[in-house]
């Protein structure tokens, strides 16, 4: 029996060109699947898309929300979107802006789509809040600063009537540039504050210097704010003063030009109208003229006067006199 050389070498060239072989023909195979999968997900996507927008998601309910003085059918008819119409094809934005170009009263609007078939459409009313003078009559505007109504004879007096600024020709549904004007933008300041801290029963509101801004508190007291800086801190005393030391019937001017000195001065006069102050601020002891008073604090007592130093940012200040000519203080740090 003759003995067979085998030539190892060219059998082990052999095996590793099959596996090469095999290997590349799992490669094409991967990428042929990877391809295919590539392809069928493109034609869904696609098919969904086109299903999307001609079969699914049509409208098939409006609802209108945030109004009270607007009806859900104006505001529907002033968008233009019917039931029926696509929510990825229609033009959200577009309805958007012809419900608040043709509804005066909607100061904002917002569109949402409420999946599968659902249009809401959010309202953000316009409040009236100013009496704005135009020539020989008034305009309401909005705290947006909206033109809600004009030519009307004589101002709303359920409104803060504004001194200071005249506006003509104005339009209804004309909105004011707050921006571009400082006494506008002064004002969007000074009523998005009062909101801010509760402060109600201002009828006026006078920006004939805007260093000298002057507020009407149910026409007997006489607000005096400086300037708007420290704006909050103000109003929070001087809000404090009136709902809760100051009797019903009070009237007078409080001096809140000073953020961290607050005084009241009592006066039987218009409090709209300048009042020479006779008495002297109270400093850590008596002031001069016969004066009573009462401080955050609750500190300091005695015959002729009384002052306290609440600390900046308390909710409470010293206002409190019985005759014409008296003055209360608060100082605060």
């Amino acid at each position: 029996m003759k003995d067979v050389k085998v030539n190892t070498r060219a059998v082990s060239a052999r095996d590793r060109a099959r596996a090469e072989n095999s290997k590349r023909h799992r490669r094409r195979r991967k990428r042929s699947y990877m391809l295919y999968y590539i392809l069928l997900l493109l034609f869904v996507l696609i098919a969904f898309v086109t299903l999307s927008v001609t079969v699914f998601f049509n409208i098939s309910d409006i609802q209108v929300t945030g109004i009270s003085k607007l009806s859900a059918q104006e505001v529907i008819a002033a968008s233009g979107l019917e039931k029926g119409d696509n929510l990825f094809r229609s033009n959200l934005k577009g309805a958007q802006k012809k419900v608040e170009q043709s509804q005066v009263y909607a100061d904002s609007v917002k569109m949402v789509r409420k999946l599968p078939s659902t249009l809401v459409i959010q309202v953000t009313e316009a409040v009236p809040t100013v009496n704005l003078k135009t020539g020989d009559t008034y305009a309401v505007l909005s705290a947006k600063g909206r033109v809600l109504e004009v030519n009307q004879q004589k101002p709303n007096d359920k409104l803060i009537t504004l001194e200071g600024i005249k506006k003509d020709g104005l339009k209804r549904g004309d909105f004011l540039d707050y921006e571009g004007d400082e006494k506008l933008s002064t004002l969007g300041t000074i009523v998005e504050a009062l909101e801010e801290v509760g402060f109600q029963g201002i009828k006026g509101i006078n920006l004939e210097n805007l260093v000298d801004i002057r507020l009407n508190y149910k026409d007997r007291i006489r607000i005096d704010l400086g300037s708007i800086s420290d704006l909050s801190y103000k109003l929070t005393f001087a809000k404090d003063i009136v709902e809760n030391r100051l009797k019903e019937d009070s009237r007078g001017i409080i001096r809140a030009d000073k953020a961290n000195e607050m005084r009241f001065q009592e006066t039987v006069s218009n409090p709209n109208e300048p009042v020479k102050n006779t008495s002297s601020t109270a400093s850590g002891g008596a002031s001069s003229g016969s004066s009573s008073g009462a401080s955050s604090s609750g500190t300091g007592s005695g015959g002729t006067g009384s002052s306290g130093t609440p600390s900046k940012g308390a909710s409470s200040a010293a206002a409190s006199g019985a005759s014409s000519g008296t003055n209360t203080s608060s100082k605060a740090q």
